[in-house]
């Protein structure tokens, strides 16, 4: 399970404290391919994709239920190759399940005692900080991540919170 808070970020955030203070462990280009946006399924808001992570070489299927507003539980399915992933795309077309967005996303991962920094640009929406820790849907690890947020000089103000980034690429294209 992942705690997380996730921050829509201005041009003129400043990274240095965390380029000083986390050690980057990752870079990647994903592009994330939805079938499934925040439907309420069994009473939890729901997400499905398929992931291809073009600098890792790396493919998945992967499913989100949204937790509360600090948890999602995550199950990724790896796929074992680009002809794999093609078939998938390739199934959910002939049993009639459309792509509803498409995320072209560059991530650096950051990390330091347990804490993820994540910092996204995106084709078309902006830069985002995600602040994440792996972990139970604690006190403790949401008290610890508010920590974090404060120490990183985020404002809960731009904090976005119920949707993903497939939701708001959809909002986007409707305005």
């Amino acid at each position: 399970m992942e705690i997380e808070a996730k921050f829509n970020v201005s041009s003129d955030y400043s990274y240095e404290y965390i380029k000083m203070n986390y050690f980057l462990r990752k870079e990647s280009h994903q592009i994330d391919y939805y079938f499934i946006v925040n439907e309420i399924i069994n009473n939890k808001r729901t997400y499905l994709r398929l992931r291809k992570d073009i600098l890792g070489n790396k493919y998945s299927l992967d499913h989100h239920q949204v937790i509360s507003l600090y948890a999602t539980e995550e199950t990724e399915i790896p796929i074992e190759n680009e002809n794999d992933f093609n078939n998938f795309l390739s199934i959910f077309d002939a049993i009639n399940i459309p792509v509803k967005c498409i995320i072209d996303k560059k991530r650096k991962v950051y990390e330091k005692d347990g804490v993820k920094i994540l910092i996204d640009q995106i084709d078309s929406l902006g830069d985002f900080i995600e602040v994440e820790i792996i972990g139970e849907d604690t006190e403790m690890n949401r008290t610890r991540l508010e920590q974090e947020i404060e120490i990183l000089n985020l404002d809960t103000q731009i904090r976005i919170k119920h949707i993903g980034y497939p939701d708001l690429y959809l909002k986007y294209i409707k305005s």
